[in-house]
């Protein structure tokens, strides 16, 4: 995943999850998204993309771009657009590509983006759509023509429906109330994308090979790859932006 909390505290500013390609290593892996929430975990994201990322899921896998595992859990979302985020494989019963929750965690979202996620944007928590506003509209990204989603360019198109359409208590850098997304909010100029693919297994069956690009404007900054050994807790409180 790109944030993993089990459990955890997350706090992130102008975040790109995109281009993540996450293949289940056996039948039962089913604590799989791009953003993994439970057993007690804060997250709070504020003006953050979570686009184009793709699972193949195994038999039994749950997937969800945004997975909430633990009533203790809370996440607080402000200007955060999950889009377009594509799952395949496993059972269609469990297969979302927006936000999935097993039980009730405190789940705030405000002034965020939900829309074209496979098979639904919400599953398991109430759809925040058209209340404190929360929308689902199509994003319009400057540009989505590229291969792979982490090469696309996330900056809004004219017209977008996002423009101002953000938190109007968060100014974007020219004054005027923010956009929702990675690239609005005061610290616009410093976004950046991550890279992260999720392959599987290596030595070991539950070993996982976890690899990263930092990504900013002068283009990639670093990279970064490492095998941990173990699945779930082993795994807890990696990040990659």
């Amino acid at each position: 995943p790109g944030i993993f909390c089990l459990p955890g505290t997350f706090t992130g500013t102008n975040v790109v999850i995109a281009g993540n390609v996450a293949v289940a290593s056996d039948a039962a892996a089913w604590m799989m998204g791009e953003v993994f929430v439970g057993s007690g975990s804060t997250l709070a994201l504020t003006n953050a993309s979570i686009t184009g990322n793709a699972m193949t899921a195994g038999t039994e896998s749950v997937t969800g771009s945004l997975h909430l595992y633990s009533a203790t859990d809370r996440v607080t979302l402000t200007n955060v657009a999950i889009t377009d985020n594509v799952y395949s494989g496993g059972s269609s019963a469990w297969r979302y590509g927006g936000v999935f929750s097993w039980t009730t965690p405190t789940f705030t979202s405000t002034y965020s983006d939900y829309f074209n996620n496979t098979y639904t944007d919400f599953y398991g928590i109430a759809t925040v759509g058209g209340a404190d506003g929360n929308v689902a509209v199509a994003a319009d990204y400057a540009d989505v023509t590229a291969a792979a989603a982490y090469d696309w360019d996330l900056s809004l198109a004219a017209g977008s429906a996002l423009l101002d359409a953000g938190s109007p208590s968060i100014l974007d850098t020219d004054g005027s109330t923010s956009d929702i997304g990675a690239w609005g909010g005061p610290g616009a100029a410093d976004a950046g994308g991550g890279k992260v693919v999720h392959q599987g297994t290596r030595a070991a069956k539950n070993d996982h090979v976890l690899k990263a690009e930092l990504i900013g404007a002068a283009g990639i900054l670093g990279r970064f790859e490492q095998t941990v050994a173990g699945a779930g807790p082993n795994l807890a409180d990696r990040h990659f932006q």
